[in-house]
């Protein structure tokens, strides 16, 4: 198995997967029967991936031809390991309170009557139905917890080598 791949050929890839990735998704959203917040949201990730592409596309643009890419976090080096890890936390940070506010504002607006319904994640609703409203705004604050334990312990294992 290759360790490294060159730089140049696996950002430029990643760019025309990506550009591919949202045009593809402009056109089922467009072309389906979904309402307004969906078109929107769907435009959004568009968006997203478009953006993504267009780094990508910079990277490649700016990498030289003997620049090299680790495709696989076992095969990197500690110290891109450790810079790996460390965005990871912060991403992890940053999803799992944000779903549980999002959890508890939708759970809320159902349950003072704003709302006729809420849009959850299926785990998280069945977890309602069976619960009540604050097992479900609690769970991913847990499971943030855990990724962060469980990195911080993969950190420490890189860091022992």
């Amino acid at each position: 198995m290759k360790s490294c791949v060159a730089a140049r050929r696996f950002y430029l890839g990643k760019s025309i997967v990506l550009s591919l990735a949202g045009v593809t998704l402009l056109a089922v959203s467009l072309m389906s029967d979904v309402d307004m917040v969906g078109k929107v949201f769907s435009l959004g990730l568009a968006v997203m991936l478009f953006l993504l592409s267009r780094y990508n596309f910079g990277l490649f643009r700016r990498s030289r031809a003997e620049d090299r890419v680790y495709e696989s976090f076992e095969s990197a080096p500690p110290d891109l390991k450790l810079q790996r890890l460390n965005r990871l936390t912060v991403l992890t940070l940053i999803v799992f309170p944000l779903v549980s506010a999002l959890t508890a504002w939708e759970l809320w607006m159902l349950e003072s009557g704003q709302a006729e319904n809420a849009s959850l994640i299926e785990p998280l609703g069945n977890i309602y139905r069976a619960t009540g409203f604050w097992p479900p705004v609690i769970v991913p604050l847990l499971a943030g917890l855990v990724m962060v334990l469980l990195i911080k312990r993969l950190r420490s294992k890189i860091i022992e080598i």
